[in-house]
């Protein structure tokens, strides 16, 4: 961990009163059974998700996903809800932002995050990420959900988004990714795990977010350095569009297998 956190966590590790440890049996739950070791569905999904070829390959989405739209504060203050095995962290640390924080909800994978780059970061901390949020107003200038939303009740990611409203300072960033549901593989993306529980097109996300109390909501079309990136994708967007045409819709603006939406606190 790294030893000048610029805050005091108000309690570390967070937990909050009866929304995270669950008197469920895992054995007739199986949502909770699949919690309860979400790093090894992980590993099955890709079994170099923790290794130096996952990173390596996270960098080119990253680049493409998130870079633009940072900034060029290094010194903004960054929470990432969901870490990981700390792939991100790892990118934000190493592109120069000092004061990069994550919290994680699996014991296993905050273990891995810690010791994989958490002498790095300001803070890493073991909890569910809304309560954390809630926990810590006016603190952040970025909050990060890669691959989180998706995996609460609409009610639930309704009240995250709140969350990290709150969580933001006055002309704070949020930037969320999540399965696109308007893309031909939403079903795959959305049932290849039972712990996700919610779709999101830019256009229900976006409700989520104005709901919230944003009032600047954008959607983020990568834009990606590699030639074979780009015709792959252009190739992906002309069949969806073509598509779209034959059902006669208008195409939403991101059609890539993920959605990445911004929104700015006023």
């Amino acid at each position: 961990m790294g030893a000048s956190a610029a805050f005091a966590l108000k309690s570390k590790p967070y937990y909050a009163p009866g929304a995270v440890r669950v008197s469920v049996d895992p054995k007739r739950d199986p949502v909770a059974a699949a919690k309860a070791d979400y790093r090894a569905h992980l590993l099955r999904l890709n079994p170099s998700a923790s290794g130096e070829k996952a990173y390596r390959g996270s960098v080119e989405c990253y680049d493409a996903e998130l870079r633009p739209l940072l900034g060029v504060d290094r010194q903004a203050r960054i929470v990432e809800i969901g870490c990981g095995f700390g792939h991100l962290l790892r990118y934000l640390c190493e592109a120069g932002f000092s004061r990069v924080g994550g919290v994680e909800f699996d014991r296993k994978l905050h273990r891995a995050a810690a010791e994989y780059v958490g002498a790095s970061t300001e803070f890493l901390v073991c909890g569910e990420g809304t309560a954390f949020l809630q926990e810590h107003g006016d603190v952040f200038d970025v909050v990060i959900l890669f691959d989180v939303i998706e995996h609460f009740s609409l009610d639930g990611a309704a009240t995250m988004v709140e969350a990290i409203h709150a969580s933001l300072r006055a002309g704070g960033l949020a930037v969320v990714r999540t399965p696109n549901m308007s893309s031909l593989l939403a079903s795959h993306s959305r049932y290849i795990d039972l712990t996700h529980q919610t779709g999101f097109t830019e256009y229900s996300l976006g409700q989520v977010f104005q709901q919230a109390g944003f009032e600047q909501i954008g959607v983020h079309v990568p834009v990606y350095a590699h030639l074979r990136a780009k015709l792959r994708q252009r190739l992906n967007y002309a069949m969806h569009r073509l598509l779209y045409n034959l059902q006669n819709r208008v195409a939403p603006a991101s059609l890539d297998a993920n959605l990445i939406m911004w929104a700015r606190k006023p």
